[in-house]
């Protein structure tokens, strides 16, 4: 029991205890394996300018109104719209990732 989790957090769990069920059973030790993976696909850096950088911030959640959210089974928190969801992309953190090859792949682990 973990508390109030999301689903696939709750899944992800199962599966774990499934595969140390397994290894127990089947008379392996139970210490996690872990595998590294790497990005396989290059994607070149999106070119920001200065000023855009600097002025980029994080839009506002914005929720559904409370008097919106009776009686009905809407969600509350709202997506971002498609322009603040570009905005967020051009914003947005990058992992880089050095490859065999010599380039950088991006991509978290």
């Amino acid at each position: 029991m973990t508390g109030p989790n999301t689903v696939v957090e709750a899944m992800g769990a199962g599966k774990a205890a499934a595969e140390a069920i397994a290894k127990y059973l089947e008379g392996r030790p139970l210490d996690p394996e872990y595998t590294l993976s790497r990005p396989s696909v290059f994607v070149p850096p999106v070119a920001v300018p200065p000023d855009e950088a600097a002025e980029a911030k994080r839009p506002a959640a914005r929720h559904l109104a409370p008097a919106e959210r009776r009686k009905n089974s809407r969600e509350v928190a709202l997506p971002l719209t498609e322009l603040e969801a570009g905005r967020e992309a051009r914003r947005c953190l990058r992992c880089e990732l050095e490859t065999k090859e010599g380039k950088a792949a991006v991509g978290r682990t």
